[in-house]
């Protein structure tokens, strides 16, 4: 086990590896793989800031009056 194995929710070293995006297989992966999307990338690094964008636009009183709304 790693020493901060309780941070992630007590897998293995090779559990947390899993997922990890070698750079000499990246070539071989599809474009469409979830480790190369953006908003996967984003969530997975904490970056993620477009989570609550549709709850804020709902508390806006001309929200309902757009015929499309634009979520991101």
């Amino acid at each position: 086990m790693p020493a901060d194995h309780e941070q992630y929710y007590g897998f293995t070293k090779f559990a947390m590896e899993l997922n990890e995006l070698d750079p000499s297989l990246k070539l071989l992966l599809p474009p469409t793989d979830t480790r190369l999307r953006l908003d996967q990338r984003k969530s997975k690094d904490d970056t993620w800031v477009s989570n609550n964008t549709y709850w804020d636009l709902r508390r806006d009183p001309g929200f309902a009056h757009l015929d499309c709304p634009v979520l991101w």
